[in-house]
């Protein structure tokens, strides 16, 4: 079989800003890891038991990103340029709704939530803590995953490598300042986070707003459209809850992890990262 050259430099070309994005989002992951465990096991044990929580939630999220994805690509190709923009208006809207009922349901449930994965007594406190801080950027995290996904869905791969390269070096660099020098705690680590996710979300919204292509974000297509969001919904949510039922079976091994104590759940937290 003759091999296509030009085909392996588009596929190469598309390809390698995503890895090293992957490495980005590792970088991200030990720099957390890094600043928990200069604290103390049980701040490094309630980072791993919000990952875990958290990755149900946007499991369940990502399927209305999935699904404009998929609708917008569609639209694209079927040279329907206003519904495209419309779609890219509607999720916009749907990202910072849902990531707000998120974020609420969050902070109102949050005690319960983790005493129903068995939440060590001595991590319980400080894993409260961080998931207040770190489920109010929710929003946040939604529009910017949106956003990365857009702009990869039309073959961009390198704007969403500069957000999160950006989003990342702050990462570190708020966790070092709020922790190593500053003294904070858990919060600390947590408001690096979402900082961090405010910035990258920030810049990826001005990228769409200032496209030239029929992906361009306009305040005119901010509107909800109930015949778009049920084609949406129909293609993204089947995805979403295979995810779910995925994430939702380690959210249930996190917790009979959890009964074996806090340093059991600080080391998984740890080995988390390089698993990802």
């Amino acid at each position: 079989m003759k091999l296509n050259t030009e085909r392996i430099h588009t596929i190469w070309h598309l390809t390698w800003p995503q890895c090293i994005m992957l490495l980005c989002q590792f970088v991200i992951g030990i720099t957390d890891v890094w600043a928990g465990g200069r604290i103390g096991s049980e701040v490094q044990a309630s980072i791993g038991l919000i990952t875990q929580c958290h990755m149900m939630f946007m499991a369940l999220a990502m399927a209305a990103v999935n699904g404009a994805v998929a609708s917008i690509s569609q639209s694209l190709g079927a040279c329907k340029f206003v519904r495209a923009r419309r779609y890219v208006g509607l999720v916009t809207i749907g990202c910072i709704a849902i990531g707000s009922a998120i974020a609420v349901a969050a902070s109102v449930w949050r005690e319960p939530l983790l005493r129903l994965i068995q939440t060590p007594e001595s991590v319980l406190d400080k894993a409260v803590l961080y998931l207040l801080i770190y489920f109010a950027g929710m929003p946040f995290i939604m529009v910017y995953n949106f956003g990365a996904a857009i702009l990869r869905s039309v073959g961009d791969t390198k704007r969403p490598l500069i957000c999160l390269t950006v989003s990342g070096v702050l990462n570190a660099g708020l966790n070092i300042f709020l922790v190593a020098v500053c003294g904070m705690d858990v919060d600390g680590v947590a408001i690096a986070t979402v900082l961090s996710n405010v910035v990258s979300c920030v810049v990826v919204v001005w990228m769409l707003c200032r496209e030239k292509s029929e992906i361009r974000l306009s305040l005119r297509a901010l509107r909800m459209d109930r015949a778009l969001l049920g084609r949406m919904l129909a293609i993204g949510l089947p995805a979403g809850l295979q995810s779910t039922v995925f994430t939702f079976s380690n959210v249930c091994i996190q917790s009979t992890l959890n009964s074996f104590g806090t340093a059991a759940v600080a080391g998984s937290s740890a080995a988390l990262n390089y698993e990802f």
